[in-house]
């Protein structure tokens, strides 16, 4: 049996959008209530030539893009894969693995799954089976993860049991916060508090905005609206709720918050925020007693940095020197609650005005076209989707190497006059013979068309460019049904019916295809 004292146990994530972060601090607080110690960390941020001397690790990873890794594991990772690691090097492991990620990608938590294999391989001893949590899920990756929670802490009770007299600590104890707040300027009248009165400190440093080392200042040119005016299409972390509950002094409030954060509760949690997207500010205004009595130290805990958001590039270098085009959905739509709902950063971006500055960083996409000059490309990218196949294009007319036997758009969007982005200016290249462009406009007809519809209806035209001419395959936009739908038509119109392939010949050759780059997606929620 372990003494109190040796109870060592780190928990580390990966993760691109904050999500994965959030998870493995609930990990972190759940770990104290079994007395166990050790620091939540960045992949990147932990020491990796420990690695040899842990005995146990919490790992909590996304996955981005077409299965890669986040940018905070991208070290930890490349220093995993070294080839001259012994197969016995982690031996002394023991730990787990949970993966985030989105089941409309081919590589479903691609990232997590090659983790665990890999902890594996190096002699790791695995606590229980990789999870696996879902963001298309109806109650999302909770669903998946309080259940393998509630297994972990279960096995690790029995493998690390506590000593003869204690118990775990209750679910419903409030742990410290881990943020130090000084009141600079004590001379504020009424005591209130001003933003420019405070500071706040963790772990005894200041906290700074952490901004990645090649960010720069870019200065806006023109912000053009895509859509015609009359177009019209973060919320509470569930220990949001958690934290409420322990505040508020009033039954009525103390009972629905303690339901909203229990296993049962999850349904009732999304209905009231999940579903119609409510905002912090709209919780607390709906839990006044709660709103009331936060401590100004837990104030953080609440209210979280804002995460930075990624946008393809829309544009390319040779055609627009000096500039950096992005396309941008402005996320604005209604529920059943009377205001808006609206995206934080697409609406920031849309109130720039020329000559305002805006900090940025580029990055690598995920995206590798062929670099063979006669090789075809058909794209599919409906709304915003389409951003990174503009850029591309753009590329290919900058060099003289644009023909419309090359270069195939599928695009789509509700209507011809509201949301077709860059009318004028694919329809002037399809004149000109440099571009190859179907369309989809949903709502412009009685029944729904979508890009995998016009793709059904040119399925010969696909196969002929598979087959033929070793064309690629690309796919951008929202990981909701639409990518399944389109690899459905490729399965069973394209390769089935065009290609007389069997359905499982036909899922083998897609494989083919991505296996060698020639179907790439990229997606996101």
């Amino acid at each position: 049996m372990l003494e109190m004292e040796s109870r060592k146990l780190k928990i580390l994530y990966g993760s691109q959008t904050g999500t994965s972060q959030e998870v493995a601090e609930r990990f972190w607080r759940d770990s104290k209530r079994y007395y166990f110690q050790g620091p939540v960390l960045a992949l990147d941020d932990y020491p990796v030539t420990q690695l040899i001397f842990e005995t146990l690790i919490i790992f909590v990873c996304s996955t981005t893009g077409d299965g890669k890794e986040p940018d905070n594991m991208k070290k930890f990772w490349k220093f995993l894969l070294r080839k001259n690691l012994p197969l016995d090097s982690l031996k002394g492991l023991r730990f787990a693995v949970l993966g985030l990620g989105d089941s409309s990608y081919t590589k479903f938590n691609y990232a997590a799954k090659k983790l665990y294999r890999r902890l594996l391989q190096l002699g790791g001893v695995a606590l229980l089976d990789v999870g696996l949590a879902d963001d298309q899920h109806d109650l999302g990756p909770d669903a998946v993860i309080d259940k393998w929670s509630e297994q972990l802490w279960k096995t690790l009770g029995e493998i690390f049991p506590l000593p003869n007299g204690t118990e775990p600590l209750s679910e419903n104890n409030l742990f410290s916060a881990r943020w130090t707040i000084k009141i600079l300027n004590t001379e504020s009248e009424n005591n209130d508090i001003e933003v420019s009165d405070i500071i706040w400190i963790q772990n005894c440093e200041k906290h700074t905005v952490s901004l990645e080392e090649n960010t720069c200042l870019l200065t806006v040119k023109k912000n053009i609206r895509t859509t015609a005016e009359s177009h019209f299409q973060m919320v509470p972390h569930r220990y949001f709720f958690k934290l409420l509950s322990h505040f508020t002094t009033n039954e009525l409030e103390k009972e629905k918050l303690e339901e909203f954060v229990s296993v049962e509760g999850q349904q009732e949690l999304f209905n009231y925020c999940n579903r119609p997207r409510r905002t912090i500010l709209e919780v607390l205004a709906d839990f006044p007693n709660a709103a009331a009595n936060i401590p100004l130290n837990y104030l953080f805990e609440l209210l979280r940095p804002i995460k930075p958001r990624a946008f393809s590039i829309a544009s390319s270098p040779k055609k627009h020197e000096g500039e950096l085009h992005l396309l941008v959905a402005v996320v604005k739509y209604k529920t059943k609650l009377f205001l808006p709902r609206l995206g934080l950063c697409s609406n920031w971006l849309a109130s720039l005005n020329e000559h305002c500055s805006a900090p940025v960083w580029v990055k690598k996409g995920t995206f590798r076209f062929p670099s063979a000059l006669d090789t075809p490309v058909i794209m599919v990218g409906p709304g915003t989707g389409v951003a990174p196949f503009r850029s591309f294009i753009q590329e290919k007319v900058a060099l003289n190497q644009a023909r419309a036997d090359l270069l195939y758009l599928f695009f789509g969007c509700r209507n011809h006059d509201g949301d077709f982005h860059c009318r004028d200016e694919w329809l002037t290249l399809q004149e000109n013979e440099k571009l190859t462009m179907f369309c989809a406009f949903s709502r412009d007809q009685e029944n729904k068309v979508y890009v995998q519809h016009i793709m059904k209806e040119q399925a010969a035209l696909l196969w002929s460019l598979f087959s033929s001419q070793q064309a690629s395959f690309y796919l951008a936009g929202r990981s909701d049904n639409m990518p399944a739908a389109v690899k459905d038509v490729l399965i069973n119109d394209v390769a089935c019916s065009c290609g007389q392939l069997s359905s499982e010949e036909a899922s083998q050759w897609l494989a083919r295809l991505e296996a060698c780059g020639r179907y790439q997606v990229e997606t996101w929620s």
